[in-house]
């Protein structure tokens, strides 16, 4: 049965092994069965994102969590920053870097 262990499980997975397009597959399977992925879920799947360089999923995934009010901490945001890093988007960056200031995810020295 899924549910949100199983997920995080698969998704922890994905994350090890640098595979971020499963890692967001499975944020949209949990959803179409009506389970709610929570900050851990999102977070580990920002963490796939950013081993594999997929910089733009990262921050996507920022912005729908931001959408949809789930509160990330500091090691998410950390991970879309490293993404960014490796897909040399500075900018960008430092925009994520003002955006935790905004949620109360009070930038650390990364």
């Amino acid at each position: 049965d899924l549910d949100q262990i199983s997920c995080m499980a698969a998704i922890g997975a994905c994350e090890k092994a640098a595979q971020w397009q499963p890692a967001i597959g499975l944020l949209g399977i949990m959803q179409s069965r009506g389970i709610t992925p929570n900050q851990f879920h999102y977070q580990t799947a920002i963490g796939a994102c950013g081993k594999s360089g997929a910089w733009e999923s990262a921050v996507n995934i920022l912005h729908v969590t931001s959408q949809k009010q789930v509160v990330l901490d500091q090691i998410s945001y950390n991970a879309a920053i490293r993404a960014c890093e490796g897909g040399c988007q500075w900018q960008l960056a430092l925009d994520l870097i003002r955006g935790m200031e905004e949620r109360s995810a009070a930038p650390n020295q990364i």
